[in-house]
Parts: structure tokens; sequence; C-alpha cells
């Protein structure tokens, strides 16, 4: 749960009780900002006595992160069905993802979410150079392989 979803009814009584009981004051500081950046701060210095942050290893943010969408024609003619794990390669990378089928979707155009997989795909520009995030080629084919543990992309 995140704190920004706890009613200020349930912080405002966590509050009474924690100075009824101990004499000591709570004061809620909460940031927003990605769960890596607060992680960092904590680590500088930042004072908390609790932080909460999104696990990047847990199952349902793989399931979430983890896909490519594509028109249903083109995992037709990939052989890929719904829900399937398909093998993403070019010059900068590989990886596996889930392929999720979107009639929204233009044929011959996959699309991804940001996430490190989608990073696992995009060169690293030259210093003052864009980050070409639009347009990178890929080879997509049908895979048996289980879908990239996030560790493995930290470590290429």
């Amino acid at each position: 749960m995140n704190f920004k979803d706890i009613p200020k009814k349930v912080k405002t009584a966590f509050q009474k009780f924690w100075h009824e009981k101990t004499g000591g004051h709570v004061k809620f500081e909460e940031s927003y900002i990605g769960s890596g950046a607060q992680s960092r701060a904590i680590a500088s210095g930042f004072e908390a006595d609790i932080a909460a942050t999104g696990d990047k290893y847990s199952k349902e943010y793989i399931d979430a992160a983890a896909i490519v969408t594509l028109h249903k024609s083109d995992l037709q003619k990939l052989g890929i069905e719904d829900g399937k794990n398909v093998s993403l390669k070019n010059k900068t990378g590989s990886i596996v993802v889930r392929a999720r089928v979107s009639e929204k979707a233009k044929e011959g155009l996959a699309v991804m979410p940001p996430s490190p997989w989608a990073m696992a795909l995009v060169a690293i520009p030259a210093e003052n150079s864009p980050t070409q995030l639009h347009g990178v080629e890929i080879t997509a084919t049908k895979s048996d392989d289980d879908v990239t543990h996030p560790e493995a992309l930290l470590d290429s």
C-alpha cells in the first residue's frame, strides 16, 4: 500500500495514538519520486523511519513491465500467441518478454512501456546526443525461454 492511499483520518488517528502511547510525535513526509531516487536519498542521509518503495523484482512488476504490444497480424506472422514469450534482439541487446496483442497497435510496430527491458534495446548515445527511444529496429522471434529477469539486465 502506498502512503498516499492511506486516508488522512487514519494518519491523524495514528498520530494521536502514538502521542498518547509514547509522548512522541509522528510526522508523515511523503515523496512520490521513483523508488530508486528515494533509496538514494535515504542512503545519502535523508531521515526516514519507514520507506516504502516499489519492488522491481516482484512478479507483479515483471508481469506489467516486461511486455511488448503487437498487432494481431504481426503475432500471427511470427507464430506467437498472445501472452507467450518473445525474444527481441538488435545490435544493442537481447531480451525475452511476454507478447501482448492489441488491435490498436500499428502493424509492424512493437510498443514497450518504459522499463529496464525496453532500455536494454536502446543504445547509449555519445555525449550530448539524444537517446533514441523511437524507431529502434528489432527482430522478434518466438521463444521458449523465460522472461529476462531484471538482475540479468543489470549485469549487461
